[in-house]
C-alpha cells in the first residue's frame, strides 16, 4: 500500500525551523499500519486524520516512532494547515482520543485551542532531582508532565543530562523552562525512551501548564509569547480566554513523499 505523507513544520518563522510533524488523510488503516507509518516517518509525531459525518469535523489521531499519544499540538495545528490547503477549510474540530481540538486558519498562522491543564508544586524524588541537576530552582507536575523551573536561560539552553536513558518514571515528559530577555518565557521538552522522542523541537501541547505558571510570575492574565530552545527553535503565542488556552504560531509545508507500507 502506498500512501501521502505531507510534512509540515509547526511554530515556525524566518529565525526557526519549527517541529516537523507528518499528516496523513487515511478512512481506512488499523493500529499497527498507523505504527508502522509513524516509526518510519520519525517524526516526533505523525497525525492520522479521517472525516467524520459533520462537515469540518475530522478523527484525529496521534502517533510517536514508539507509541500512540492522546494530544500533540504541532501535529494538530499542521493537519489544520493541510486541510486549508487541499480542502480550503479555515475552521476545523478534530475529535482526539480524549477531547475536541478547535483550529482556525489565517494567512500561514493556524491556533488551536486546548484545554487548561493545572499544575502543582511538588518535591522531585531523588532520581527526578538527580536528573533535573543543581541549576533546578524549582519544580512542578501536571498529569503528564515533570516541570523544572531553570535558574536561567543559559541553564536552559546548557542542560546535557538523560531524561530519555534514565528511569522509567511515572511520567513520560519532562518541561524545562526558564526566563527569556526577548519573550515571556522559554522552553524545552524531553521525552522518554517510551516516547521514542529524546527532545521535541517545539510542543504545543506544553503551554497550558506553562501559562498557567508564567502568567502568574508575568502578572500577565491574557497573552505570553514562548520561545522553544531546541536545536531548530521555535515561537508560540499563547493567550488565555475562558474556553481554555490558544496557542497560535505560523506552520508550513515542507514537502510531500510516498510511505510504503
Amino acid at each position: 500500500m502506498k500512501l501521502d505523507i505531507f510534512e509540515y513544520h509547526s511554530f515556525c518563522s524566518t529565525d526557526y525551523l519549527g517541529n516537523p510533524a507528518g499528516v496523513c488523510f487515511v478512512e481506512k488503516l488499523n493500529d499497527i499500519q498507523m505504527q508502522i507509518i509513524a516509526t518510519k516517518n520519525n517524526f516526533s509525531e505523525t497525525a492520522f486524520i479521517s472525516r467524520l459525518p459533520k462537515s469540518n469535523e475530522f478523527r484525529i489521531r496521534f502517533f510517536t516512532p514508539n507509541i500512540e499519544i492522546d494530544l500533540c499540538g504541532h501535529a494538530t495545528v499542521a493537519a489544520a494547515r493541510f486541510l486549508f490547503e487541499n480542502y480550503e477549510i479555515n475552521k476545523v474540530t478534530f475529535h482526539a482520543n480524549k477531547t475536541q481540538l478547535l483550529c482556525n486558519i489565517q494567512e500561514n498562522e493556524v491556533s488551536l485551542l486546548l484545554p487548561k491543564q493545572s499544575i502543582r508544586k511538588s518535591n522531585p524524588t531523588t532520581e527526578i532531582q538527580n536528573v533535573l541537576g543543581s541549576e533546578c530552582i524549582d519544580f512542578y507536575e501536571t498529569e503528564i508532565h515533570y516541570i523544572g523551573v531553570m535558574k536561567s536561560f543559559k541553564s536552559l539552553i546548557n542542560w546535557k543530562n538523560d531524561f530519555y536513558n534514565s528511569g522509567p518514571y511515572e511520567k513520560d515528559q519532562l518541561i524545562l523552562t526558564s526566563e527569556n530577555k526577548d519573550y515571556d518565557y522559554a522552553l524545552r521538552m524531553f521525552g522518554s525512551k517510551k516516547l521514542g522522542v529524546i527532545e521535541d523541537p517545539v510542543t504545543g501541547s506544553a503551554q497550558p501548564p506553562l501559562f498557567e505558571y508564567w502568567s502568574q510570575i508575568k502578572n500577565k492574565s491574557k497573552y505570553l509569547t514562548a520561545y522553544q530552545a531546541s536545536h531548530e527553535g521555535g515561537i508560540l503565542k499563547v493567550s488565555n480566554n475562558i474556553k481554555g488556552i490558544h496557542i497560535k504560531g505560523e506552520v508550513k509545508l515542507i514537502k510531500n513523499f510516498i510511505q510504503n507500507i
